[in-house]
């Protein structure tokens, strides 16, 4: 999860936290990564917001659930979350389901100033990188999934 690929908060230039916060890293992984790369970038994590309602209703089931918490401590709900990371991570588990599109094949570059640019493969003769690509329908299936998973009680021990 890193970078941004299409029109994010309103910029087609815009500059991620994970990027952001180490430059030369960001710009390594880009640059050596040996094998090839799904990004996922913020403008899906902002496509798919975790619902602020099941927050408030569905972790009630122990007096002190530490995502309730988190979300409380962070910021006091209601509000609803990015899924930046949650996304791909699934994307990794279950590449296969149809919960995103993938990019033509291509490049991505990191900038001096943490910019994210793809060059696709027709430019840059490259074909190690894509980035994920989500739809209206996918981030409305994605955010009930997420839901779903995330709010599932865990099985009561004998």
């Amino acid at each position: 999860m890193a970078g941004s690929f299409a029109l994010t908060r309103d910029t087609n230039y815009f500059l991620e936290f994970n990027v952001k916060f180490d430059i030369p890293a960001a710009q390594k992984v880009a640059k050596e990564w040996p094998t090839p790369m799904i990004w996922s970038g913020a403008e899906i994590g902002d496509a798919v917001l975790f619902p602020a309602l099941v927050v408030e209703r569905d972790f009630g089931y122990v007096k002190h659930h530490p995502i309730y918490e988190c979300y409380q401590l962070f910021r006091a709900t209601p509000h609803e979350r990015p899924c930046f990371d949650l996304t791909s991570v699934l994307q990794a588990v279950w590449p296969d389901r149809g919960y995103f599109d993938l990019s033509v094949t291509g490049k991505v570059e990191i900038m001096p100033d943490s910019f994210s640019k793809f060059i696709p493969e027709k430019q840059s003769k490259a074909k190690r990188d894509r980035f994920l690509i989500v739809d209206k329908d996918q981030a409305k299936r994605v955010r009930e999934l997420f839901a779903a998973l995330i709010t599932e009680a865990p099985a009561a021990r004998p």
